[in-house]
């Protein structure tokens, strides 16, 4: 046993005389080895994005001072729909003098979020450095600054309500918005009674216009409709739903608001007749 220690012993000694020598020899290298490192974490990167540009049918469009975007698409639910033998319907949208701020309206699970978010990662994914999912005559506007207010960021470490966050983010835009800023924000005014909200809303679309930002809102809230209507450079878009079939279209349709179709999406997810029947006639 006590030999088997030795050796045990000898064998590691020997492991580590072998590393110094290795050492000594290529410590020399040094600043290849590194630069070596990083031209390898380089090229791999590159080859990442090539691979996923190629995954995804990406292109690099032309970059100018307005924003003309073609068949524009989610990715990741192009992936979904891809798996699922569905089609992904694309996106064409434009922003530029007489057309900064475009307000989306729609029935719920009608695609206002899914077409604000592929607005948003696309042109993130391009300031990134990333080639993007869309059409080869697209143009895009390179922005010094992109605000998002996506999702509830209600937290009680932070002693932040649903509605309170929205403010919180509306402060930050508002703040730091300029004529070269991408203002992204889904559902605004939501989180409180609509009395209240949409008036605030209404106000803070307001201030954002008179940044000169561009970007996409989408809402629910008829005074923003309406306040849409009468801002320059502010205009309407609505989701376009099949009343018939009672199923939405994933079609944006700028220059006209849309409906929130509340009681056709009711009744198309299977909400009782009667209870239907009975808040149309509380309206």
């Amino acid at each position: 046993n006590n030999a088997l220690a030795e050796l045990h012993i000898k064998k590691r000694q020997e492991i580590v005389v072998i590393l110094r020598s290795l050492t000594t020899r290529i410590v020399v290298y040094l600043e290849d080895i590194k630069l070596g490192v990083q031209r390898l974490g380089a090229f791999d990167f590159i080859r990442a994005k090539a691979r996923l540009a190629s995954e995804w049918s990406c292109v690099l469009p032309s970059i100018g001072e307005d924003t003309r975007v073609k068949a524009a698409k989610h990715p990741l639910l192009a992936d979904r729909l891809r798996a699922e033998n569905k089609e992904i319907i694309a996106l064409d949208y434009e922003l530029h003098a007489d057309q900064r701020l475009i307000v989306i309206s729609g029935p719920n699970a009608g695609g206002k979020s899914v077409s604000l978010k592929t607005v948003g990662l696309l042109q993130y994914m391009l300031q990134s450095g990333f080639l993007v999912p869309c059409s080869v005559v697209s143009t895009f506007h390179l922005f010094e600054n992109i605000f998002i207010d996506i999702g509830d960021d209600q937290s009680i470490e932070s002693d932040l309500s649903t509605y309170s966050s929205h403010l919180k983010a509306a402060k930050h835009i508002i703040n730091f918005s300029s004529s070269d800023t991408m203002v992204l924000m889904d559902e605004i005014g939501t989180g409180t009674d609509p009395m209240f909200g949409g008036p605030m809303a209404e106000a803070v679309l307001e201030e954002i216009q008179k940044k000169g930002a561009y970007g996409i809102i989408t809402t629910h809230f008829s005074n923003i409709k309406a306040k849409a209507e009468k801002l320059e450079g502010v205009i309407n878009a609505a989701m376009l739903f099949d009343v018939e079939n009672l199923v939405p279209l994933y079609k944006l349709q700028l220059g006209q608001p849309g409906s929130s179709f509340v009681y056709e999406v009711a009744a198309n997810i299977g909400l009782n007749k009667k209870l239907i029947k009975r808040a149309k006639q509380l309206t």
